[in-house]
């Protein structure tokens, strides 16, 4: 997709810097896309078509066995990411106004691919909150990084600690952190649970399978 991006110049002309995008987005409207697209992940998670998504993810051969159809299902959630997927670049690309496909390589992948380890893949809010502390982490690290190569150029008593310039800094340290969570909780800081409130309905019963296996046999 990279080298897509990088050459069909007349789409996404190659890799020229885009300029002159209107700054449209502000953290408020970020904020509140995010809300609401957190909200609808939440309850399309019940919909019967969540509850097959994530039976077909489970056990698939069970899923097969109550007529769950794992192809179908899948296209209509891949659909739905690139929907959500769109709407996040859209309000991405009117907060920087400037960006190219370079943008969007190596590092990008990385942090959404850590975002969901750390987090965990199996729930909405393991996702969640593994953005969250990824975002943040990341924030603080290169703060930490440009301080310290800050202290190695100024020659102070603990830049002289340092024998070169600190790059890549962030990523090692999250690289860490994931490598730590497959080891310990390979599920994730969730481990593919939701978050229940405290006096709020129980967000269904059973495994999914056996929940998509209700709702089949309730529609005939």
């Amino acid at each position: 997709m990279h080298s897509v991006a990088l050459h069909w110049e007349a789409l996404t002309r190659g890799s020229r810097t885009v300029f002159g995008i209107p700054q449209y987005t502000h953290l408020w409207m970020a904020a509140g896309w995010m809300l609401l697209f957190v909200v609808l992940a939440f309850l399309f998670r019940q919909t019967s078509l969540g509850l097959r998504l994530r039976a077909a993810r489970d056990d698939e051969a069970a899923a097969w066995s109550v007529g769950v159809s794992s192809a179908w299902v899948r296209w209509v959630a891949w659909v739905l990411s690139v929907f959500v997927a769109a709407v996040a670049g859209g309000l991405w690309a009117h907060f920087i106004t400037t960006f190219s496909p370079n943008s969007f390589y190596l590092r990008q992948t990385f942090l959404i691919v850590a975002m969901l380890i750390i987090g965990g893949s199996g729930s909405v809010s393991g996702a969640v909150i593994g953005a969250v502390a990824v975002s943040l982490t990341s924030e603080a690290l290169r703060s930490v990084e440009s301080w310290l190569n800050v202290q190695r150029a100024t020659q102070t008593a603990l830049g002289e600690l340092i024998p070169f310039q600190l790059v890549g800094f962030t990523e090692i340290v999250i690289a860490l952190a994931m490598i730590a969570v497959l080891i310990l909780r390979p599920a994730g800081l969730t481990r593919g649970r939701e978050i229940r409130w405290p006096f709020g309905p129980k967000l269904g019963r059973g495994t999914p399978v056996e929940a998509a296996s209700r709702r089949v046999s309730k529609t005939g």
